[in-house]
């Protein structure tokens, strides 16, 4: 039992849901008498513990009209194969400050919604990438789509993308420098599938769309520590500043398993990364870097990160390991954002990634045979 003024029970219920426990968050809230905040809270432990039917029902029972319930469902109909709908309802998470970032920039001045692109042709075009870094990889693959719109189209990206958008033909320019462009119209790239009123991820995109130059350097060397064997890049975790990345972390050792397959390669930068595999942030700076070391890989195997994204967008193979509640990218099986290149292995159980592992080596095992 918890002994604890009910009004704080649900603060309680929420830290153990960040601590891989939602379970116990679930637990804690069901008896309460629950207003629309506190069943929002509800569905979204039943969701992380793929109770998703159960999540489906409660935000479907709630006030529409709170951006919250739209945005929360916005999920639930793109796993249900409704790409247009779900992108309509997944725009409101920018009132809730949970979608993209143009509401940062329309809060500080420095875009004007007079300036939002509404689908008409104009002379100027600037596409703003948002979101993290894997949600530039994801969204810049319309701007061919958005060059047919205009006589000109720009792209705003982060400074560690710009070098690698340039290289594969993009018009680029830093966010800050923006005011000073004479651009007629803005499109925020998670909204854009809204706005343009899309009906599939692969809709007027064609792959590869990230296409630079592989630096020959780059592989020399990795082929020096490779020699004969497969060169397979292994990424273990993402940001842990994103919000859920306490979900999509797989065991480290079930990835260093992999070696018996091949020459593993660590992807991890950060100076924390306790590996005893052969690093490669020695070669990287920026995403140009890892275009060149992705060139160079056999197999990229990854957890839901920013880097699944570049071996979709540049045609690398890569395997995929999901969480049991997927990032809206991989919501459904039928709504593909990646060809073939990508296979996607999903967790079925709560903090359990036993049976992704072991399909994780299954389909090893298979491309080594059928390479052999």
């Amino acid at each position: 039992s918890v002994d604890l003024p009910t009004e704080l029970i649900p603060n309680l219920a929420k830290c153990y849901y960040y601590t891989r426990r939602a379970d116990k968050a679930l637990e804690l809230i069901l008896p309460l008498r629950k207003d629309q905040a506190l069943l929002i809270d509800t569905a979204l432990y039943h969701n992380a513990l793929g109770m998703t039917d159960r999540a489906y029902e409660i935000y479907t029972s709630l006030d529409r009209s709170d951006p919250k319930v739209k945005f929360n469902l916005g999920w639930h109909l793109l796993s249900k194969n409704q790409f247009r709908s779900g992108f309509e309802h997944l725009q409101y998470g920018a009132q809730c400050n949970a979608w993209g970032h143009e509401y940062i920039h329309l809060k500080t001045g420095k875009l004007s919604v007079t300036k939002r692109w509404s689908g008409t042709r104009c002379r100027h075009l600037v596409l703003i990438l948002e979101g993290g870094l894997g949600d530039e990889m994801i969204f810049v693959r319309w701007a061919n789509y958005l060059a047919s719109k205009c006589d000109k189209l720009s792209v705003v990206c982060s400074d560690g993308l710009q070098r690698l958008l340039i290289n594969s033909g993009y018009d680029c320019i830093p966010f800050q420098a923006l005011e000073r462009v004479d651009y007629d119209f803005y499109v925020p790239a998670m909204s854009l599938p809204a706005i343009a009123g899309l009906d599939h991820p692969q809709q007027h995109v064609q792959f590869p769309y990230i296409k630079s130059f592989a630096e020959r350097y780059v592989g020399v060397q990795m082929d020096r520590v490779a020699g004969d064997r497969r060169k397979i890049g292994v990424r273990f975790y993402g940001n842990p500043e994103f919000e859920h990345d306490q979900f999509r972390t797989p065991p480290r050792e079930a990835l260093e398993s992999l070696s018996r397959y091949g020459q593993l390669f660590s992807l991890q930068l950060d100076e924390q990364d306790s590996s005893t595999l052969p690093n490669c942030k020695h070669l990287i700076r920026d995403w140009q870097d890892t275009y060149s070391v992705f060139s160079s890989l056999d197999l990229l195997v990854t957890s839901c990160t920013s880097t699944a994204h570049l071996a979709g967008a540049m045609g690398t193979r890569a395997i995929v390991l999901v969480p049991l509640v997927p990032y809206f990218v991989w919501a459904s099986d039928d709504l593909k954002w990646y060809p073939d290149n990508l296979t996607i292995i999903r967790q079925t159980k709560y903090n359990c990634w036993n049976e992704p592992v072991e399909k994780l080596h299954h389909e090893l095992s298979r491309l080594c045979s059928d390479k052999a």
